[in-house]
Formats: C-alpha cells, structure tokens, sequence
C-alpha cells in the first residue's frame, strides 16, 4: 500500500504566488529573488587540476537489484554492501559527469538523495531503495560545472561548486513531486558548501571561508563575513556538544578546516577554529590550533567520531587509501595518531562518519567502510564503483552519503552516477508473517514480528496517532525463535490515523530500525466502499483532452491480455477491463495523453479517502520528460493540483490512498491521470483501475450522537449549535480541530428517521 500525507486543500494561481509548470514552479521576479547580501568574491580553486578532464559518463538506464544482464554484475563488486539500484548521469539530467550529493528527509519521512552533474541538480527518492525514483531535475546552467556540492537546512537545499553563484530550493513540497528554485547568487562562487542547520549557518568555502546567515529566512543568506586566512577546501561547522571532551568551547560553532594557501596545497593541512557562540558570531574566527602530517599533498576533507574524541582526515593526492587519525579531545592541543591504510593505491576523496564507521568514497575502489576505534581503522566492507582498475586516479566515486535514517547509503560516481547501496547486516532483519494491517481496529490491534540474523536486546513498536497520543509498545517474546507480539493499542477516537515503526535494541544497546518503515495504517472498524468506479464500463469517464498531443497511445478502456507487447497483461484483480495507454500494441509516444475519472463527492464522510491502482511501464527515461501525473480537482476543473508523480515504473499493480481534507472532503472530486513521453523515443505505458471513494466505520460509534442515546435526532443538533465554532469539541466529527460546516454535513447524513 503506498499512501500520501494529508491532502489539505489546493492551491489557487494568484498573482504573485508561484506560477506551477508540471512539477517545476517559477517564482515571478521579484518574489523571494535572493538579495546582494549574498554577493561574495570569486573563488576558484583546483587549477590544474587532474579531474579537469575525467573519462566520460557512462549513459544507460535504471539499473535495480536482482535485474538481469548488467544489472547483476554489480551484485558481485562489494563485500558486506548490497547494491539496491544505480541511476545513470544521463537520466539524472546530465551529459557531463557525476559530482557530489547530500540527503533530506521530508516531514512525512520520505527519503530523498539530491545529486549534482556536471549540468543539472536532480533528486531523487530512495526511500524504497530498490526502486528510486528521479522527482525533479534543475538544470545548472550558467553555474554549470565539474564540481558541485550541495547541503540542506530544513526545507532548503543549496547548490554550488565553481561554477558561479549558489543555486537555493524550496523542498518543502518534494513529496508532491515539486521542487522549487528560488534563484541564485549570480556573482562568484564556491568549491564547497558547509551547513550548520543548529546556528542557522551556511559557509562557502574557497579562497576564504564566508559565512552566511539563514536563521532569518533560509531562502535569503545574509553573509555576516569571512575568514581570509587561507584557502578552506571544505569543512565541518558544529555547535560543540555539551557531553565533548573540552568543556571550555562547550555550546560554541567550531569549524574544522581543511585548508592551505595556494588553493590548499601548501602548508596544507587542518585548522581548528572557533567562531563564537550562537547569536554573537565571529566570521573571523579564533584560531585554536592547527595539525598537519608527513608527506602533505592536499588536506581534502575530515569527519569527527560522535563524541568528538577523534578527527579522521584524509589526503587526495598523497598518502592514497590513508586516513589520519587525529585525537582532538583537547581542540586546542591536537594529537596526530596513527594513519591507518586499506592497502590500496586509490586517492582519496569524501569521507563521513556515523555510528562507530568511517564511510570513505575513494575513487578508482569506490565505497570503503571502516571500522573506527580511536586510533585504529579497520575495513569491514566496500563497494567498488569503477570496476575497471583500483589503481590512483581521478574516476569513480566521488561522494558518499550514509546519514539516512534507514541506513541507505548513497553514492555518487563520475561516470555512472548514483548508486543506492545498504550494509548487508542492516536491514533484511525484519519479516511479518502475518503481515502489517492497513486497518488497525478501534480496541488495537497485535503484529507479530520475525526478527533474524540478530539476537536482541528487545524490540520496540514506536506509534503516533493521528488525534496527537504518542507511545512505545514494548515486545513480548513467543516460544518460536526470534519471534515477538507487538500491540498497536486503542485510539481515544475512532475514526483515527496511526503511523509505526519497529526497533531492534541489540545486545550492545544500538538501536536498528525497520528500513521500510514507518508504516501507517487507518484506526477502524471497517472499511466502506461509497462509490467505486472501475474497467468494467467507461461511463463518467472522459479520454483526453484539447491539449493532448500524443500521436500513439491514447487512453482506452479494454481487456487485456497475456499476448500483449505492451502493458499489463491482466486487469487489477486479475480478470475484467482496465484504462490503459493504448491497445497494447503500443505504447505513448510524441507527448501527453489524459484521462479524467467520474466525479465522487465525498460530502458528510468523516475521513473520505480516494483509493486508486496505477500501473507504469518505462525506460529510458529522463523524468522531465517521461512520467505518469495525477492531479486533483474539487472544483469541476477550474484548478488542478500534483497529488502523485510516477518517473519510474515496476511493470505492477500499485494501490494508491489518497485522503481528503479541507475543500477536498466537501465538494465532488476527480481525478486526472495523464501519462507523457517527450524528447528522445522511450517506452512509457501506463494503466488505472478501480478507482474508490472509502469511508471507514468504527462499532458502537454513531456520528453526531452527540448525547449518546443512539440516535441524531434534534437534541444532537442543538447541541451541535452550541458548539459551532469550538476547537477541538466532541461536535468536530471529522476530527479537523474546528466544528463548521463540514461536521454539519457528517450530522444531517446520519440523521435518524
């Protein structure tokens, strides 16, 4: 089941608001532009530098885990790491090559990696890692570069990397499939960009370190100054923790520099400074020490251990494969340890630490994960990117990414772009033999867990409800081994939501959570079904539109079959008519087709809900070009808002929830599916089926009985008068925090005659 956040209400094109094209949105001039407080002086580094002329990119299609042909090759190229898919440059927008990455994780937990070509910026969603999906591609354009580094603060995601101005997005709606550009710098550039979402601060590293605020209004940095000591290849800014070792810098930002003059490589190494406390910040910084090593090339990048004990560093063009191990407990009197080696010949290239490993992305060997024990590094596993050669050069990974919360761990390659890789002993722990509930009942509701290849401590059901009561259920052991009774427990109301999430406390006292999770479910008794509309007949239904230009594949309803090219070879359910692109001799070609479902209205329900099933075939697709859109309208079409972006198909029926609030609970709906092939020729076929309106029931439970005497009669409604207007009453029947005019209809439709 795959299920939405809340569809709240849609948004009307007025002027001055955001103007929306598919799922780009162009701000009118003048509207959220960045500010010249953001102008900063041109920095360019790396001259003469040997990635200026890598090999080129590799161009393909989605590759995913278990695929046949090429796609197995890369189950056999890491030890201790799974491959789950690889995205090629190409389909992430560019023709260049691969550069940097970074993660975000939307408020709903929807997991995405954002990836930057020599040409354009794209994100993509990994929360299934085995199916990524590319939501949106931004094209560099002037600031177009080989170097691109891009970091988040909250909703905002920056872009920069020699290439002349940092570019800024809004990603507050990229579960929506929108990704908004708010503009960029358009003066001078960065090689690198550093985040401190606590302080509220962004720094641009190159020739000096500047400093920008976003405390104020994300959207606008303010700079508020720079250190020019030396040239700062990149860094790492923190609010130094109350439980680090060196009490006296407790609560300031303190930034770890790999720097040097000459663009770096002299006197290179790493810089300890602390720029003040939050509130009063020095730009210019107090220096507390500086450490380098034998035989210098270039300080690169460095990550401290959580507990701000060890600081690994490593070097890109000397020492290859060797990390530095440097004991920071005192930040003003630095110990450099030992360097510790894999035995490899590759350079050097990013580095992160999470959870007691060290996540190197070396080039020519790709992945390298390395136990960390203060001064000792061990590797555990690897994935190797660029299976051509381990020898030193400047091809293959790039840039590593393990801070996900599922444990995904994401990399980005020169040639080959974005691969979606996981440890082996991480996930795959967790099975349900009797599977998860889509409805949990209105008493609660027990899920039995299967838990392998680990012995734990315990295990722990983390839950929130939709009506705010949060809590953790703790597992009861059975007598099958490794086998646990979890309970979802009941909801003080009744229709309600409940999102879950299961945890593994291991013997050492670490927590591993489900990857696919967290789950959700709807609080009820029942299910009902107040209006279905399926392939069985195509009355309401409505095949295309004045706009559609497809010159193959229109929208048809028909039956198909297993000796079909093209689609699926069976209805949903699995006998019956469906709507499908073409008659299944072809498929969408030379642009868009549409088809707008029957209207439903799902006026008095207490929680209506559109549930629909979707089907994509494609490939060789670029997801500007190539995706399957559905849209909403509650207003008969006069607007129509994204509700569900498809950029890559599984060649499978997927049911899809979609609840409604708002103007949406209270006026008839439809749907719009529209499925597009643009650009180059590809493969795009597309199918929908049984498309419902659902309500859903709880026992005992009489809507608008307000006195509880088992039937709406006029004593309810007066009642329900008194409370007109109340927050948060026993009159607000369809639980939105207000007793208006929609908890009015939920009354008169259960009236008792």
């Amino acid at each position: 089941m795959f299920r939405f956040p809340l569809f709240e209400e849609l948004k009307i094109c007025m002027p001055g608001s955001p103007l929306v094209f598919g799922n780009l949105v162009a701000r009118p001039l003048g509207v959220g532009v960045l500010t010249t407080s953001f102008l900063i002086s041109v920095a360019v580094g790396h001259e003469g530098d040997p990635k200026r002329n890598p090999e080129p990119s590799i161009p393909g299609e989605i590759i995913l885990a278990g695929t046949s042909g090429v796609g197995s090759a890369w189950d056999d190229v890491g030890a201790g790491v799974v491959f789950q898919s690889q995205i090629p440059v190409n389909v992430l927008g560019g023709t260049g090559n691969g550069s940097d990455l970074w993660h975000h994780v939307s408020d709903s937990g929807r997991e995405y990696g954002i990836v930057t070509t020599r040409e354009s910026v794209a994100w993509v969603e990994v929360t299934t890692p085995e199916e990524p999906v590319v939501v949106h591609v931004h094209a560099r354009g002037e600031t177009s570069s080989l170097w691109g580094d891009v970091k988040t603060i909250g909703h905002h995601a920056y872009v920069d990397g020699e290439g002349g101005g940092t570019l800024v997005f809004d990603m507050s709606s990229i579960d929506s499939g929108v990704v908004e550009y708010l503009g960029d710098v358009g003066v001078g550039s960065a090689h690198n960009l550093v985040a401190c979402p606590e302080a509220g601060i962004l720094a641009r590293c190159g020739s000096d370190f500047r400093l920008y605020s976003v405390a104020d209004d994300p959207a606008v940095p303010v700079q508020i100054g720079s250190r020019p000591d030396r040239y700062v290849h990149d860094a790492v800014l923190v609010i130094y923790p109350e439980t680090a070792p060196d009490a006296e810098h407790h609560g300031h930002l303190i930034g770890f520099l790999s720097d040097g003059f000459n663009n770096g490589g002299t006197d290179t190494g790493i810089s300890i400074v602390d720029f003040g406390v939050p509130g009063e910040i020095d730009p210019g910084g107090t220096l507390l020490s500086r450490i380098t090593w034998p035989n210098a090339g270039y300080s690169h990048q460095s990550s401290p251990n959580d507990d701000f004990t060890w600081l690994y560093s490593n070097d890109e063009t000397s020492n290859n494969s060797t990390w530095q191990c440097v004991d920071i407990s005192d930040l003003d009197a630095p110990v450099l340890g030992e360097t510790q080696s894999n035995g490899k010949s590759s350079n050097n290239h990013n580095c992160f630490f999470r959870g007691g490993r060290l996540f190197a992305a070396n080039y020519k060997t790709g992945l390298r994960v390395l136990e960390a024990d203060g001064n000792l590094l061990e590797e555990v596993a690897s994935f190797d990117t660029y299976p051509e050669s381990d020898t030193a050069g400047y091809q293959g990974c790039w840039g590593v990414d393990p801070f996900l919360p599922s444990g995904t761990i994401l990399l980005s390659d020169m040639q080959r772009g974005l691969f979606v890789v996981r440890l082996e002993e991480e996930p795959s722990n967790f099975s349900y033999p009797d599977g998860l509930p889509d409805l949990v009942g209105s008493e609660g509701t027990a899920i039995r867990l299967q838990i392998d290849g680990v012995i734990p401590a315990g295990v722990n059901l983390e839950y929130e409800f939709g009506s705010g009561a949060i809590g953790v259920a703790v597992g009861e052991p059975t007598e099958s081994s490794g086998q646990f009774i979890l309970e979802i427990p009941a909801s003080e109301q009744c229709p309600d939501t409940v999102v879950f999430d299961f945890v593994i406390v291991t013997q050492d006292g670490d927590l591993v959570v489900d990857p696919n999770g967290p789950f959700d479910a709807v609080v009820a008794d029942e299910m009902l079904i107040m209006d279905s509309q399926d392939g069985e007949s195509d009355a309401g239904w409505s095949f295309g539109s004045r706009s559609d230009d497809a010159v193959a594949g229109s929208w048809t309803r028909r039956i198909p079959g297993i000796n079909d090219a093209f689609g699926p070879l069976a209805a949903w359910g699995g006998e019956g008519g469906c709507f499908t692109t073409g008659q299944g001799d072809e498929d969408v070609d030379g642009g868009v087709t549409t088809l707008v479902s029957p209207a439903m209205d799902p006026l008095g329900m207490i929680r209506p809900t559109i549930r629909y099933r979707r089907w994509l075939q494609s490939e060789n697709v670029i997801a500007a070009e190539d995706r399957f859109e559905v849209e909403l309208t509650h207003d008969e079409g006069a607007t129509w808002q994204l509700v569900d972006l498809v950029t890559f198909g599984t060649s499978e029926w997927i049911e899809v929830d979609l609840p409604l609030l708002g103007p949406a609970s209270a006026s008839p709906v439809q749907l719009r599916f529209s499925a597009r092939d643009l650009g180059e020729d590809s493969t795009v076929v597309a199918a929908v089926d049984q498309l419902e309106l659902l309500d859903w029931g709880c026992a005992g439970v009489l809507p608008g009985d307000l006195n509880l005497d088992g039937r709406v009669d006029g004593l309810d409604f007066g009642q329900f008068l008194a409370a007109w207007g109340d927050l948060d009453s026993p009159a607000d029947l369809n639980f939105d925090g207000l007793v208006d005019g929609l908890d009015l209809g939920i009354l008169l439709l259960n009236w008792t005659f």
